[in-house]
């Protein structure tokens, strides 16, 4: 599946003009395209503020630098992984630090739905933005909400009350009798650590999200002002949340080929040729590997070694 992406860039470079896509490249101001590069890791604290934030709701205690290192670990590991699915090894991380694997996964699990929360909210604006007829938008925008809102009373119902036990009985059917008894508890704790988040942890984690996300969207608009683009903020906004969201699906390897490919349909609606808009994937691209190279400093960190000293917990969510 990964390789779809890769051959959607190959019949993409095959239709361009090479020269044009170079000559876009090589007229990149360096200022803005600098400042976009400054400004990711700020974000990369801002959303370790909002884990931990989650975490000490859960009555896990982590330091500021502690939790910075170990996300910004899982930055780096996240964007070598197809959908980003490397980024759950921050759930790793507090088991060997004594607490169970599924009060881990609770808080890991909750932090990449506000991400993606915060990038559907977003993309709705872009499907409002474009010129779609408004019918179209409206279908599509509900579609998606829906799911997310389905999905999300899923994950309520199944660690609370009835849900709680119905899924309990399936698990206790489908398992196999060896790793029940294990999974039953990591089961336990994963609801018990969702229950353990109260509202304003959780409002307080949306905030930071917003906060973070607006960052790396104004490195986004800072990429597309090196490149001359005459688009406002709000609406680059919007085109970085929905490439954000097609980058996320496991087909490619860091976006390659359906990024260029949505930056191509969205970006010609504003006048932009497909030469600019395959070399403003490829900045933004530039940004995404900057990013893991800068979070790589964790790598000679506890963090990047998973070797933290386990330190003794006062929380119910110990294992």
């Amino acid at each position: 599946m990964r390789v779809l992406g890769p051959l959607i860039l190959i019949v993409i470079l095959f239709r361009l003009n090479l020269r044009e896509l170079w000559k876009s490249i090589l007229q990149v101001e360096i200022f803005p395209l600098t400042m976009a590069y400054l400004i990711l890791l700020p974000a990369v604290f801002l959303r370790s503020v909002r884990w931990r934030v989650l975490l000490v709701s859960q009555k896990i205690r982590l330091g500021y630098w502690e939790a910075f290192t170990v996300y910004a670990f899982s930055v780096f590991v996240g964007t070598l992984t197809p959908g980003r699915i490397g980024e759950f090894v921050k759930a790793v991380h507090l088991r060997n630090r004594g607490n169970s694997l599924g009060v881990a996964l609770s808080s890991v699990l909750l932090d990449r739905v506000l991400d993606v929360l915060i990038l559907l909210i977003f993309a709705f604006g872009a499907l409002f933005s474009f010129n779609l007829h408004k019918r179209e938008s409206f279908s599509t925008a509900f579609l998606v909400l829906l799911i997310f809102i389905l999905g999300s009373a899923l994950l309520w119902f199944c660690t609370r009350g009835k849900g709680y036990e119905i899924f309990q009985r399936l698990f206790g059917v489908l398992i196999p009798p060896r790793i029940k008894g294990r999974l039953l508890k990591e089961y336990k704790a994963f609801c018990v650590g969702f229950q353990l988040i109260n509202p304003i942890a959780f409002l307080t984690a949306l905030l930071l999200s917003i906060f973070a996300w607006c960052i790396n969207y104004y490195a986004v608009y800072l990429c597309g002002k090196s490149l001359g683009f005459e688009i406002s903020f709000f609406q680059m906004l919007s085109l970085a949340a929905v490439c954000a969201l097609v980058s996320m699906v496991p087909v490619s390897v860091m976006g390659l080929g359906t990024r260029d490919a949505a930056m191509i349909l969205m970006l010609g609606r504003y006048g932009v040729t497909e030469a600019e808009a395959v070399a403003f994937s490829t900045l933004i691209l530039s940004m995404v590997v900057f990013n893991a190279i800068l979070c790589s400093f964790s790598l000679l960190t506890p963090a990047g070694k998973l070797d933290f000293q386990k330190r003794s917990m006062e929380s119910p969510t110990r294992a």
